[in-house]
């Protein structure tokens, strides 16, 4: 949940108002010490056998308790992706996302040297 440009609560269930909600698409981008923190936190549920939260709750919890860590959000709208849960969605991606990526980038994305271009990997599968 997003207010006045700033993510004021994060999780399944937001109870908070806002301006507007997004949705996590799973990529996060995080310093050493908010790793450790979430990790921290995650360590803090499974003490207390509390081995049935969800990730995003440490995430929130994170960022409610410190004042010292930031966190922000990035509009992808437009942008093609896709979540890969089960095999259509790779039918999909290789046949509608793929190609949308490829027109945007007018190239083959390389995930590094050495590597197989991600491209080819969806290719072959």
């Amino acid at each position: 949940a997003v207010r006045d440009g700033v993510i004021v609560d994060f999780g399944k269930i937001i109870g908070t108002e806002c301006d507007f909600f997004g949705e996590s698409v799973g990529f996060f981008c995080l310093s050493a010490h908010t790793a450790e923190a979430i990790i921290a936190c995650i360590e803090n549920y499974l003490d207390q056998g509390r081995n049935d939260r969800p990730y995003e709750d440490a995430i929130h919890d994170v960022m409610a308790a410190s004042s010292d860590t930031r966190f922000a959000f990035e509009d992808i709208t437009g942008l093609p992706w896709i979540e890969i849960d089960f095999s259509r969605d790779i039918e999909q991606a290789r046949n509608v996302i793929l190609p949308r990526i490829r027109k945007k980038l007018g190239k083959v994305l390389r995930v590094g040297a050495g590597r197989k271009s991600i491209t080819s990997s969806l290719s072959n599968q």
